[in-house]
């Protein structure tokens, strides 16, 4: 991962790709399904390796948004677009910061308790990446990354009763959703550029280390069901 000064239009366009790429992932999920649902709201991860809270402390978070549809009773399929921003600014040592998107392949398993109150069990699998920002009030480290990650959840879903008419296919509904769980992305070694050039040659090759989002997520939404 080579060192690049991301300006802000190309930060926004590389945003914009994360969404066609949800967008093209909902697309790919089953018309005919029984039931449908979006949810957006705020997911954070709070880092228990070092690498990820030299980057952010005390959590990882940010916008959320994911579709999913009913393809089995109380089975749901689904893929979430995660815009995580960290930055961790230490007393003493260098600062750090994180920016980035995540896509997430989604299965979800619903217990209904009753029509309003529906437990659940999550699973995910998909790619975590952005760039990482390393450095002080001199200068600074940047070094874009991706790799792959898992994540497990539990949670519960809290609707407003269905008002709709007998036989219709669109039930709308409104609710709250909260979970909690784990994510762990695969560990990658990146190497950034020094800002420092020495004269007559280029800037030298700076190892940052490995890094490991691994840790402790929570996130709270808001549901529209279909």
């Amino acid at each position: 991962m080579r060192a690049t000064q991301r300006p802000t239009w190309l930060r926004q366009r590389g945003r914009a790709a994360g969404l066609l790429v949800w967008l093209g992932c909902l697309l790919a999920l089953p018309a005919t399904a029984a039931d449908w649902q979006i949810d957006a709201g705020n997911q954070a991860l709070q880092p228990v390796t070092d690498s990820g809270q030299r980057l952010a402390t005390p959590n990882l978070s940010g916008f959320q948004l994911a579709a999913e549809a009913e393809v089995q009773p109380n089975l749901l399929l689904g893929v979430r677009w995660w815009l995580p921003y960290g930055d961790n600014s230490p007393e003493r040592g260098p600062q750090g910061t994180f920016d980035g998107q995540g896509l997430t392949a989604t299965a979800k398993w619903r217990f209904p308790v009753t029509e309003h109150l529906r437990p659940y069990g999550r699973f995910g699998a998909g790619a975590l990446w952005g760039k990482a920002t390393v450095g002080d009030n001199l200068r600074s480290l940047h070094a874009n990354t991706a790799t792959a990650m898992l994540d497990a959840a539990g949670g519960i879903e809290l609707l407003l009763p269905r008002d709709y008419t007998p036989g219709s296919r669109w039930k709308p509904t409104v609710g709250l959703t909260f979970e909690l769980g784990w994510l762990h992305a695969l560990g990658e070694a990146l190497t950034a550029r020094s800002d420092v050039r020495p004269l007559g040659s280029t800037a030298p090759e700076v190892e940052l280390g490995t890094l490991t989002w691994s840790g402790w997520t929570a996130r709270l939404g808001v549901v529209v069901r279909l």
